[in-house]
């Protein structure tokens, strides 16, 4: 028994089973639309690696180290509001100040002796 595919029959007027499929499915054995189809993908493929067109020739590692750039820099950012809004430990303040009024005495003391 042969297969449908490899069935040609010497009258043009019968369909070989290849044919029949193409007048249902257009698409197949289409080679334009192939291209097309490949292209389409190629293109999305390229729309979701670069999202931004500049991003297109820089390498992976340069990304990678972008990315670590940004994310240091939004940490330092935080790390900075939160500094300024963190409780003044005011025992500290008042211990600072009184070593520089300590300071200040103890120069002032000298500057009087020299006199």
């Amino acid at each position: 028994m042969t297969f449908p595919e490899q069935h040609k029959s010497p009258n043009p007027d019968i369909w070989t089973w290849n044919q029949r499929l193409n007048k249902f499915n257009p698409y197949q054995n289409n080679k334009l639309f192939d291209k097309q189809m490949k292209e389409r993908s190629n293109q999305k493929k390229m729309f979701f690696v670069s999202e931004n067109y500049q991003d297109m020739h820089v390498s992976q590692d340069q990304k990678i180290e972008k990315e670590i750039i940004n994310k240091t820099d939004k940490l330092m950012k935080t790390i900075k509001q939160q500094n300024k809004l963190a409780p003044v430990d005011h025992k500290q303040k008042v211990n600072e100040i009184k070593k520089n009024k300590d300071l200040i005495d103890f120069i002032d003391f000298d500057q009087r002796k020299l006199q």
